[in-house]
């Protein structure tokens, strides 16, 4: 799984000499301003945030990686998980 670290490690692009200046600055700018908006966005990023499907199939992962010398349960809980998103589903076409 990717590390939010990283993504403050990304470096700027280089551009081309022949640009201007000031579009480089603004383009740069812009960039900055992106990364910036991205970093805090998955850092405050939690399951509050998520559809109700969503936060079941969190729950279930999680669950699954509690267990990893048992690897039998995993696939029994993601089907678990996909049936109880289809019965959701079945429940809202209602």
């Amino acid at each position: 799984m990717a590390s939010l670290a990283g993504i403050y490690g990304l470096s700027m692009p280089k551009f081309s000499e022949n640009m201007d200046p000031r579009d480089r600055s603004a383009l740069n700018n812009y960039l900055y301003q992106l990364q910036e908006q991205l970093g805090y966005v998955l850092t405050n990023l939690d399951t509050s945030n998520f559809s109700p499907d969503m936060q079941q199939t969190a729950a279930v992962s999680r669950m699954a990686a509690r267990t990893p010398e048992n690897t039998n349960t995993t696939p029994a809980l993601l089907q678990a998980a996909q049936a109880s998103r289809e019965a959701a589903a079945a429940g809202r076409k209602k």
